[in-house]
């Protein structure tokens, strides 16, 4: 390769915890790295840079997802590849269309030689490839159940959470007992289902070392 050639990845998270860590560890591999908190400063980076690759967290918080991010930017350039930071496996729904695509674990990120292998492979297949992630219990949420899990692994009650989606207490409440149904937290009489449901959303979406 031309030691001139640096590749150019833009890192995309809504925790600068992250983005820093992995900035830092890149960068120190020969990366020039760019960073974006949303999915919006995202796509700008990303049309005035022309990064070779992406690394985007599925939950970038408010706004579109990783998913909806990279789909967006694989239309604009089909060339550039992306790794998406998950703990669950995207539905091809979810997914739409990415032809250079690699799924990691973020709890793989701490390695950085993971993350290099995985930037190494959707630069240079041309194809989409996956990682071995197994699914996780987030994968049987509807995507409106998985917001509503997010709001609730916030701290939210059930009223702030109608507030903040704009739909009905009743709504909410319907939601929550769909989500507690799919989790399989009605078959736990001990303990309190709402805290578990956040701990199963933290260690899916690996936030905060999935602490409650």
């Amino acid at each position: 390769m031309d030691q001139n050639f640096v590749r150019t990845v833009l890192l995309v998270d809504d925790e600068p915890i992250i983005t820093t860590l992995l900035a830092e560890r890149l960068d120190a591999s020969g990366f020039k790295t760019f960073v974006a908190h949303d999915a919006l400063s995202a796509k700008q980076i990303a049309q005035k840079n022309d990064p070779d690759a992406v690394v985007a967290d599925l939950d970038l918080g408010e706004g579109p997802s990783g998913t909806e991010l990279i789909a967006a930017l694989a239309a604009i350039n089909p060339a550039m590849g992306f790794v998406l930071l998950t703990n669950y496996t995207p539905t091809a729904s979810e997914l739409k269309s990415a032809p250079n695509l690699r799924y990691l674990s973020k709890r793989e990120i701490h390695n950085i030689n993971t993350v290099v292998e995985a930037l190494d492979s959707v630069m240079s297949t041309g194809r989409q490839v996956t990682g071995e992630i197994k699914p996780s219990v987030l994968s049987k949420l509807t995507k409106g159940q998985l917001a509503v899990l997010a709001l609730m692994a916030r701290g939210l009650n059930n009223q702030e959470i109608a507030l903040e989606r704009k739909v009905g207490l009743r709504a909410v409440e319907q939601s929550v007992h769909r989500i507690y149904m799919a989790l399989e937290l009605h078959k736990n009489s001990g303990g309190s289902n709402r805290v578990a449901a956040a701990r199963i959303y933290s260690l899916g979406m690996g936030l905060r070392g999935g602490k409650p």
